[in-house]
């Protein structure tokens, strides 16, 4: 499945799981079960490229209420010495990992649980790795000189200069989104440049979704 022009995708999935004994389990979120349930979750990363895609490696979250329980621990075998960590903290050691593997990828991407991690998008950026991570509309960004909220800043967009692309074949074919970038403040590495990527739906035009993007200078 290699190539050059790969995509690293950082995601969590939830496992239904009832009882207190297996390792993380809690009452969170499951996107699985699209509510709040017992379950455990796993960050995930995955590989896509033209040739298809795999799992590549993963790590168990563990909430904040097991790290503070050692005896619960010691009787699920989680080491003494494991520290809490987020899942954006998590999503870092899964990708430190495919780094230092040599796994070929230009791409990272990942939902908003990660793009509005900002210390994840620093610490790509001094790899230097190129990103693509969605960001909520409660996340801030650098444009002309000061912070803008991104709900902000996607509100103001005028109607002229979104430009129409698809983002690939779905079950029913081509998936067309308006589409417009903003360039935002140079990041330290030079020749390379950061943007706000934003995506309109043609039939919902007040759905937009959008995206921090670091990459090269040249990138289209």
């Amino acid at each position: 499945l290699e190539d050059p022009e790969a995509v690293l995708v950082v995601d969590e999935t939830g496992f239904l799981k009832k009882g207190r004994h297996s390792a993380g389990v809690a009452r969170q979120y499951s996107g699985t079960a699209g509510k709040v349930d017992n379950c455990q979750i796993g960050v995930f990363v995955g590989y896509a490229s033209p040739l298809g895609q795999a799992l590549l490696d993963r790590e168990l979250y563990l909430p904040q209420e097991w790290i503070d329980d050692r005896e619960r621990c010691q009787h699920a075998e989680i080491p003494a010495d494991r520290p809490f960590a987020t899942k954006p903290q998590l999503a870092r050691q899964v990708l430190a990992r495919a780094f230092a593997a040599g796994v070929p990828a230009r791409w990272v991407t990942g939902d908003s649980v990660y793009g509005n991690d900002r210390r994840l998008r620093m610490w790509l950026e001094a790899q230097p790795h190129a990103y693509v991570l969605a960001v909520s509309g409660q996340e801030y960004v650098w444009l002309h000189g000061r912070q803008r909220q991104v709900k902000t800043l996607v509100a103001t967009l005028p109607e002229d200069g979104w430009t129409r692309l698809s983002a690939g074949d779905g079950a029913k074919g081509p998936r067309w989104y308006d589409w417009r970038w903003l360039p935002l403040a140079e990041p330290l590495e030079p020749g390379w440049r950061r943007w706000l990527l934003v995506r309109r739906s043609l039939s919902e035009p007040a759905d937009l979704t959008a995206y921090v993007v670091f990459a090269p200078q040249p990138t289209t």
